[in-house]
């Protein structure tokens, strides 16, 4: 059986695809992300993060062969969506890693919208209390150099991403498919990913039916939480008098004392010391209400430098892309001029 590399995008349908479909069909042998086995778990992250001094292709592949080998009669199907990434390493040498051990596979590329992206994935990185993003979108991207290895925005650069896995494997063996297919019609989208599989598609479909009586709603949070989050920026600047004025206030009527009286020890002391008040935020946030604004929508991180510095690159990314691979971009929302 010929493997298939589902390579991404993050906050693409990433996990919807790895847990309610690969891992779950009856035709796949799943390698990728979230497997049981931690020889296998270690191995894709090794792929994808590993620095080359230490990684080695030998050591790697022998991992995959063991299981193609133990369940030859199954689609292999490996996914890790940092692959398409910048992040960790370089983009090139993570396609080259699994050219080297996957040199006929097939890969799996779902793009999405660079707007909506931006935004999921800076909500994920608010939730999750990373330091860049409690100063906001626009801050965050504008001191991101989005062409060196260690951004969190590489993955804008849909085109060159699919040209680099075009070039290796071949544009018969790639499958260009937008995340928007998913959200208009979602039938049609897993069709056409089962199909390039070889795998059963009415199957998939009744695994994503059940899958989305699952599924979360993680793109957004409220303006009143990302603003509580956003707070803890004043233990960055170590402004305790900031944290005490703007945090405080909007919990003192919720927050258990304990908890008060922690953090007004921390500010009293002035003990700034971020993993703390990470840990402090993370227990506390679910006193903040889960509100919306007048129209029951979360209010848009996207300022002026945000998007401006995202359409500089999605305009002549997405034209590239849709002329290339035949897709209707614009009519999925797609910057596009």
């Amino acid at each position: 059986m010929r493997p298939v590399i589902h390579v991404g995008l993050a906050k693409a349908a990433s996990t919807f695809l790895q847990r309610s479909i690969f891992a779950k069909h009856s035709n796949v042998n799943y390698l990728g992300k979230g497997h049981v086995d931690p020889d296998l778990r270690a191995a894709v992250t090794r792929m994808s993060r590993q620095n080359s001094f230490f990684y080695s292709g030998e050591e790697v592949g022998s991992v995959f062969r063991n299981k193609l080998i133990a369940d030859s009669a199954r689609v292999p199907i490996l996914s890790e969506e940092d692959f398409c990434g910048m992040q960790f390493v370089d983009t090139a040498m993570m396609a080259s890693r699994i050219k080297e051990i996957f040199s006929g596979g097939r890969i799996i590329l779902v793009t999405r919208n660079q707007q909506d992206w931006a935004q999921s994935k800076y909500f994920f990185y608010l939730e999750n209390f990373k330091r860049e993003a409690l100063f906001g979108l626009d801050a965050m991207l504008s001191e991101d150099n989005l062409r060196w290895v260690g951004s969190y925005f590489g993955p804008f650069f849909l085109n060159k991403i699919a040209t680099l896995y075009e070039n290796l494997f071949g544009k018969e063996n790639l499958l260009v498919v937008p995340y928007e297919k998913l959200k208009n019609n979602s039938g049609e989208f897993i069709r056409e990913v089962s199909q390039f599989c070889d795998i059963d598609a009415s199957e998939s479909i009744k695994l994503k039916n059940v899958g989305e009586g699952r599924a979360e709603n993680k793109f957004r949070i409220s303006p009143a939480r990302a603003q509580f989050i956003q707070q803890l920026r004043f233990v960055i600047t170590k402004d305790a008098r900031g944290l005490a004025r703007n945090l405080l206030p909007m919990i003192d009527q919720r927050l258990p004392v304990d908890q008060f009286i922690l953090a007004e020890k921390y500010i009293e002391k002035g003990e700034f010391n971020y993993e703390e008040w990470a840990q402090w935020g993370k227990r506390n946030v679910k006193y903040i209400p889960d509100d919306r604004d007048v129209n029951g929508r979360p209010v848009e991180p996207l300022g002026p430098k945000a998007t401006a510095k995202i359409r500089n690159v999605a305009r002549v990314e997405n034209a590239s892309l849709e002329r290339k691979y035949n897709l209707d971009l614009k009519q999925l929302g797609y910057i596009l001029d």
